[in-house]
């Protein structure tokens, strides 16, 4: 059973958990609607949701019944899709694919201390605050994605889904084109924005130097699926 949603519900139950296009929910409406997704799940829960409330409710939903939580591409066609979940098997709280960009997808199992570890060591890396707002933009059915919405948990910050580098977020999640954009866009970094996680392709050194020029705060980062999303940063 997951510990860090009852943990931050217990200790910010009005804090506002996570932020999305289709609305918001506090870390205690979070609980009960997972508490309530989390009756009959077992063995793998295939979570074929549009990033958004109800992909958290049913990822903290299965975490809290013990089942073993696969997120699913949406742009996978039907046959693709049920091959992934074929290919899986429970054990573990996450089953997470790779990307495939050498091979076909691979379905890798991480356990709620590779959750915990990374949460721990990107706070060590980036620091820590406890009004964070962390932006992200990426798919959550991959792990640079899905472990945004994991670390908010741990650390009962906010989670904000979506495009928009709004003057609130501390925290964003990038990968070089969408930080490319920006530049190209002219958009000033946002006062409170402590960092940028820059990955998931590698950055050009010419990319980086454009971003310190003009005020964003870039840290590179590498990481993989099977370390649970980053390594160094």
């Amino acid at each position: 059973m997951e510990p860090w949603l009852e943990r931050a519900a217990a200790l910010r139950p009005d804090r506002v958990a996570i932020e999305a296009p289709d609305g918001a929910l506090t870390y205690a409406e979070l609980l009960d609607r997972a508490r309530a997704a989390a009756r009959g799940m077992q063995g793998v829960v295939a979570i074929d949701e549009p990033p958004g409330l109800e992909f958290a409710v049913q990822l903290h939903g299965a975490l809290l019944a013990g089942a073993a939580a696969m997120p699913v591409d949406r742009r996978l066609n039907a046959r693709e899709r049920s091959a992934l979940t074929r290919s899986a098997a429970p054990g573990t709280a996450l089953i997470v694919h790779t990307s495939g960009t050498t091979g076909a997808p691979r379905p890798v199992e991480l356990t709620q201390g590779n959750i915990l570890a990374n949460a721990l060591g990107t706070a060590v890396a980036l620091g820590h605050d406890p009004g964070e707002r962390w932006l992200c933009p990426l798919p959550l059915s991959h792990v640079g994605g899905l472990m945004v919405l994991l670390r908010s948990a741990v650390y009962a910050t906010t989670v904000v889904i979506g495009t928009e580098i709004r003057d609130d977020v501390t925290l964003a999640s990038l990968v070089p084109t969408m930080l490319a954009r920006l530049l190209e866009a002219g958009a000033p970094p946002p006062p409170r924005l402590r960092a940028i996680m820059l990955g998931g392709a590698p950055a050009d050194r010419t990319l980086l130097v454009r971003a310190r020029d003009a005020g964003w705060p870039v840290a590179p980062t590498y990481g993989l699926t099977q370390a649970c999303s980053a390594v160094t940063v």
